[in-house]
């Protein structure tokens, strides 16, 4: 299980659950928790590392 924690109100954003813990399962977690709060990709800053251009 992959969990996104919205750090200021300390809630889930969003979650995503898989056999392997594995760099895709994070992928999916941040990007369906990215478009749950319509983040503009200059203003994620904790989305970054190799995977940004995803979002």
């Amino acid at each position: 299980m992959a969990t996104v924690i919205d750090c200021y109100s300390k809630s889930i954003l969003e979650w995503s659950v898989d056999e392997h813990y594995d760099a895709e399962l994070v992928c999916t977690a941040m990007t369906m928790a990215a478009h749950r709060i319509d983040c503009p990709p200059d203003r994620c800053s904790a989305i970054n590392g190799p995977h940004r251009d995803l979002f």
